[in-house]
């Protein structure tokens, strides 16, 4: 910051070019100390750009302020012819800036000159100066000279097309003074990790409040994604079909039980017949063999007789009587217990094969509302790779990239290292040619957005701080 020294009077006393010098130059160097503390640089009022021609454009007259709280006072409408080419490091567009300039203009002729014969300047005339410029200007290496296109102001974007005529004018890029008093504005710092993955953006909010801030810094860097989300397993599903064979070939058991109820013949007099094999022992009369067996069970006559085929002797004719089966013709009914239990055996079992048909609602396990990813070959997430930052959605990693002056995109090396970015200003975002301006950050609700489109995700460290 410059020495402030002032004259102090009294009587009888010279004063020469030397002491009214220095009391000028203290209160222009108060004035612009105030400018730069209490005021952002930009535009206080008019400067409007205008087409006025195929390749000419006209800056209405207004106020600005730059980074050294030097007024660029426009007095007259100025009209400025655009380039003659396209910008040499590709694109259609240029910046149009407004920078501070002063010109010394000549003491008139006079009788009384300086003793050494050096050339008078009786004043000076500040008179703003009209530029076209490809990169955005850095306000950090604004200096006291004039002109330095980083302390220009940026008032419109003026695209060119192909005959280098005027295509469009975005005055939607211009920078606006605002007051920066920090007796204003609540000062914050936010400091945090993110874990950020394709599909997994994450947001970070803040408020400004008590009015427009002069300063928002973010700074981001990259780390290792952490393993403890490997120890939760998401929800998944195992098949089991046809995996399981034995080639078991010992007895198993194949006792059994048919349980019936127990059952009376409804009609006794049903004409049916019983195939029974008998041995023939003699000759037996026929005629009065069923006299005979009436009365008796089918056991007893068997067991007692056992000689020849039973019935009724009008049914058969006796001559077909021989060592064959015959057929028992009677009525009667058969009593059927309540249980019958097959007698005990025992199988080999041949090899074979059980089938699991399994689905989630048997096989499933984790958390289950979340499908755990299983692409083949996936690898576990490691370092951020390619980050995409959003300001009020609105992208700005190109801006950002432009301002801490990589190529890369924001992820690699030294993104995942202690040094990251470093410190972006996120009031003095460049625009970028064909997107959206940078949003600007006022008193209110702001949203920061990360976001991971391709890649591995990873852990993002951030700081911001509002000022």
């Amino acid at each position: 910051m410059p020495q402030l020294e002032r004259l102090t009077y009294y009587p009888g006393q010279r004063l020469d070019a030397v002491d009214l010098n220095l009391e000028s130059g203290y209160e222009l160097s108060v004035r612009r100390l105030l400018n730069q503390g209490l005021f952002s640089p930009g535009v206080v009022a008019g400067l409007e750009v205008t087409k006025s021609a195929a390749r000419q454009v006209t800056v209405a007259p207004g106020l600005a302020l730059d980074a050294r709280g030097r007024e660029l006072y426009l007095s007259d409408a100025l009209p400025l012819a655009v380039p003659n080419q396209k910008p040499a490091g590709g694109g259609d567009s240029y910046y149009l800036v407004i920078t501070y300039n002063e010109t010394k203009v000549p003491a008139s002729n006079g009788a009384c000159g300086p003793s050494d014969g050096a050339k008078a300047y009786s004043h000076i005339r500040e008179a703003p100066q009209l530029s076209f410029t490809a990169d955005w200007p850095n306000p950090k290496l604004c200096s006291d000279t004039f002109p330095d296109l980083n302390c220009g102001i940026v008032l419109a974007t003026v695209a060119l097309d192909n005959s280098c005529q005027i295509a469009s004018i975005d005055t939607g890029v211009r920078q606006y003074s605002f007051p920066t008093h920090s007796s204003q504005v609540h000062e914050a710092a936010f400091e945090g990790e993110k874990d950020v993955a394709p599909g997994e953006p994450k947001r970070l909010f803040f408020h400004v409040r008590g009015g427009a801030p002069s300063a928002v810094s973010l700074y981001l860097r990259g780390a290792p994604f952490s393993k403890l989300y490997y120890k939760e397993l998401g929800q998944h599903t195992h098949g089991l079909t046809n995996i399981l064979t034995t080639n078991e070939t010992a007895a198993i058991n194949i006792d059994h039980t048919h349980d019936t109820t127990k059952v009376t013949s409804g009609d006794q007099n049903a004409i049916h017949h019983h195939t029974v094999h008998v041995a023939n022992r003699g000759s037996h009369s026929w005629s009065g063999l069923g006299p005979a067996l009436s009365g008796q069970s089918f056991d007893s006559i068997v067991n007692t007789w056992g000689t020849d085929w039973i019935g009724d002797e009008a049914l058969h004719d006796p001559a077909a009587k021989k060592d064959e089966d015959k057929s028992v013709f009677a009525p009667h009914q058969h009593d059927v217990p309540s249980a019958v239990t097959t007698a005990s055996s025992k199988a080999n079992a041949p090899q074979h094969q059980h089938t699991f048909g399994a689905g989630v609602a048997d096989l499933a396990s984790g958390a289950t509302d979340v499908v755990a990813r299983t692409k083949d070959g996936a690898l576990a997430y490691t370092t951020i790779g390619d980050l995409q930052v959003k300001l009020d959605n609105i992208d700005i990693t190109e801006s950002i990239l432009r301002q801490i002056g990589w190529t890369a995109p924001l992820g690699g090396t030294t993104f995942n290292s202690d040094a990251g970015t470093g410190g972006v200003d996120l009031l003095r975002l460049p625009p970028v040619a064909g997107q959206p301006a940078p949003p600007v950050i006022n008193e209110g609700q702001h949203i920061l957005e990360f976001v991971i489109n391709s890649g591995s995700g990873g852990k993002l460290l951030y700081n911001l701080y509002v000022e």
